[in-house]
C-alpha cells in the first residue's frame, strides 16, 4: 500500500537509508487538501468538545436541566451542526484527491459540486 500512495502522490525516494528516505518524503510535494485534512479532523472535534461542555453549564446552570438531558442534549446538538458545516469540505478534499478531476482548491471543488446539484448535492452526495 505504501508504494501504491507514494506512485498516487508522486513520492520517489531514491536511497536505503532510512533517514535520508524519511526526509525525502517529508520534503516532497504534499497531497492536495492536506491542511483541510488536518482541519477537518481537529476543530470539528474541538468544536464538539467544547460545545459539549459549555452547553451541559448553561443548561444545568440557566435551566435548570436534569444532568441526564445535560451530559445527552449538547453533544447530539453540536455534533449533528459539526457534521453539516464540517461534510462539504470533507467531500471536497476527496474531490480534489481524483487524479482525473480538473478542480485543484477545495474551492473549486464546492462551487463544481454546487454547479452540479446545488446544496443537496454539497451536504449529501
Amino acid at each position: 500500500w505504501r508504494q501504491r500512495v507514494s506512485a498516487y502522490y508522486g513520492v520517489k525516494v531514491t536511497t536505503s537509508n532510512p533517514l535520508t528516505r524519511y526526509y525525502q518524503a517529508a520534503t516532497q510535494n504534499h497531497p492536495q487538501g492536506l491542511v483541510f485534512t488536518l482541519v477537518g479532523l481537529s476543530m470539528p472535534r474541538a468544536a464538539i468538545f467544547l460545545g459539549s461542555d459549555v452547553g451541559k453549564a448553561i443548561m444545568l446552570d440557566q435551566y435548570n436541566s436534569k444532568p441526564v438531558a445535560a451530559q445527552f442534549v449538547p453533544p447530539l446538538v453540536v455534533g449533528t451542526a459539526v457534521l453539516f458545516i464540517n461534510m462539504p469540505f470533507v467531500r471536497a478534499r476527496y474531490w480534489i484527491q481524483d487524479p482525473h478531476t480538473s478542480e485543484r482548491t477545495v474551492r473549486q471543488a464546492l462551487v463544481a459540486m454546487y454547479g452540479r446539484g446545488g446544496w443537496s448535492n454539497v451536504l449529501y452526495g
